[in-house]
């Protein structure tokens, strides 16, 4: 009985709240304090930051508990780590039990929070560990029913003549990302979600050629879709009513420290000590321009591509990590790379003069309190370039380009080769 009313509340939390936005989630987190007074809470926290231990008692316990211990390799691909974190925990917990009963999950969210990576992590490890199949698919404008009745088919085990299903004592989840990207036909509907909603409804579809209908079992779907807007449509409620949706809110500020702080903190263990104690300061300087950008910046008509989200924080560290030890010899020199970086990102992007003025001012106050450059003069810091194209295919390294007229002689050079090897000529100037 103790842990009836705790158990009650968190399933509530995760189904009629699970698919709050982050302003909602506020005002949800205070109407479940004032309903459920008695149920203990983590402390610090509210009804999103815990869960319920059966083994311990009806005491919320904080999901910070299960958040495994993050270990860099160097080994692994950048697009392959994944730090662990509350977010990411909780997310992965719901989902895991949902399918462990084999009831579909459509995951929404605005674009780069991690939807895709944390869902593909999951499927990946519950691979390992729960006898689950998992299969991807991504939807785009010009994906047509046929072609995605062929993939689920081709994925599927022939039981019977009119029975497909997943390998013996096997379950199979079919994630779907960019769900809603299909384009709607003349009749309003969008004839992929069409057939999966069909699959949803009666557990199978028809046979495309002998017309016979076919029954799948042991197969789940997990769905995964950014807001309408942008090419991507709002879909049928006959759709999603057969899914526990679930929205990812953006990462927070605490949350993108302890994700890129892990990361950098561990690619830099080989490196000088003067630079090793600028991990902290290029991640929340990197972290606070993202921010300022995303407040200042904002999209209009003339300027639509100016949208920013994690992803373009995680080009800066991306740029970061391309680097060897033997090319930054100093803390001046990651200073530098860490500047390049900031400017490929976020400045390439500014189409006017005013905007690019401001980041070089924002960028510049950066470099006096973080990193305690006194001359951040901006026509020397916009010249800085870092490059891998300076040396032959076979021996190119990531490193700061300090003569430019190699540079543009090496440039000259590749429009010449590209020229001799192709009949449509590119005469660029350098």
């Amino acid at each position: 009985e103790k842990l009836l009313l705790p158990t009650f509340c968190f399933a509530f939390v995760w189904t009629v709240g699970g698919s709050c936005d982050a302003k909602t989630r506020k005002l949800f987190e205070r109407e479940v304090e004032n309903w459920f007074p008695t149920v203990s809470m983590p402390r610090n926290g509210g009804c999103y930051d815990g869960f319920v231990n059966f083994h311990e008692g009806p005491k919320w316990r904080n999901w910070t508990e299960l958040v495994p211990q993050f270990q860099f390799d160097d080994t692994v691909s950048y697009f392959q780590l994944l730090v662990p974190n509350p977010d990411t925990v909780r997310f992965s917990y719901v989902i895991d039990r949902m399918l462990s009963k084999q009831f579909s999950v459509f995951l929404t969210g605005n674009s780069g929070v991690g939807k895709s990576v944390n869902i593909s992590n999951l499927l990946e490890r519950m691979k390992e560990l729960a006898n689950l199949v998992p299969v991807y698919m991504t939807f785009s404008a010009q994906t047509k029913a046929y072609q995605t009745q062929v993939t689920i088919e081709g994925k599927l085990e022939k039981k019977r003549k009119t029975l497909l299903g997943a390998p013996v004592n096997k379950t199979i989840a079919i994630l779907v990302d960019d769900v809603n990207m299909p384009l709607v036909e003349e009749y309003g509907a969008q004839p992929p979600i069409e057939l999966l909603r069909q699959f949803q409804d009666q557990r199978g579809f028809f046979d495309r050629k002998k017309h016979d209908w076919k029954e799948i079992e042991n197969t789940t779907l997990l769905l995964c879709a950014a807001p309408p807007g942008g090419g991507r449509n709002a879909m049928t409620a006959r759709f999603s009513r057969h899914s526990h949706v679930l929205c990812m809110p953006p990462t927070s500020e605490e949350a993108m420290g302890t994700i890129f702080g892990s990361i950098v903190g561990g690619f830099l263990q080989k490196f000088k000590q003067e630079i090793q104690s600028l991990a902290k300061a290029s991640v929340e300087g990197t972290i606070e321009l993202y921010i300022k950008c995303g407040d200042e910046l904002l999209p209009t008509p003339t300027r639509p591509h100016y949208t920013f989200n994690l992803r373009d924080v995680s080009k800066v560290f991306q740029g970061l990590l391309m680097v060897k030890p033997m090319h930054v010899a100093n803390a001046e020199s990651f200073t530098r790379l860490w500047y390049h970086e900031l400017s490929r990102v976020f400045c390439d992007r500014l189409i006017c003069a005013e905007d690019k003025a401001w980041f070089m001012k924002t960028a510049g106050e950066l470099l006096k309190s973080r990193f305690r450059v006194l001359d951040v003069d901006s026509d020397v810091w916009s010249s800085i370039l870092w490059c891998d194209y300076l040396r032959p295919i076979d021996s190119r390294v990531y490193e700061e380009a300090k003569d430019m007229a190699k540079v543009q002689k090496q440039l000259e050079d590749a429009n010449d080769e590209y020229n001799l090897t192709h009949t449509a000529q590119m005469q660029l100037i350098f």
